[in-house]
């Protein structure tokens, strides 16, 4: 037992193999490209998500300018008084 044994396959038997390989390497490349197509979609998303974070980020810094501003113009004119 465990002793190697040559095996004649007849051709119809190699090409079922063979069938059977390039379906196997077929699924293997589907599956990597849906695997992708995932990865690609939720690193969208949260490219999506960050941007509208700096955005929100963005409009917070823009208001605090603009009362900051304000406050520049408002305490000169009430010394000023």
């Amino acid at each position: 037992m465990g002793d190697k044994q040559d095996v004649n396959l007849t051709e119809d038997a190699k090409t079922f193999l063979d069938g059977l390989a390039l379906k196997h390497m077929a699924y293997s490349t589907v599956a990597l490209a849906l695997t992708f197509a995932i990865n690609t979609c939720s690193v969208k998303e949260e490219i999506q998500e960050n941007t509208k974070a700096v955005e929100e980020q963005t409009r917070a810094i823009q208001e605090q300018t603009r009362a900051l501003e304000n406050k520049k113009f408002i305490v000169p004119a009430l010394h000023a008084r």
